[in-house]
């Protein structure tokens, strides 16, 4: 009756340590872990957005290359 191991991202979702599927979340919410947000970024606490990564990586990429 459980779910895959714990983390376990699939379709949108990940294995709870409740051990059911739960939604992932969006940007800009409350997280823990990585694989509990949709970008499976979580800093300090908050789901950060793919594109914001992004941005960040091809700063340091000008600034550097």
């Amino acid at each position: 009756d459980k779910c895959y191991p714990f983390g376990y991202r699939k379709s949108g979702e990940f294995c709870s340590d409740e051990g059911a599927f739960t939604k992932q979340l969006d940007s800009g919410k409350t997280c823990e872990n990585n694989f509990e947000c949709g970008s499976n970024v979580c800093v300090d606490g908050e789901c950060i957005s793919s594109g914001f990564l992004r941005k960040i990586i091809n700063w340091f990429k000008n600034f550097f290359g």
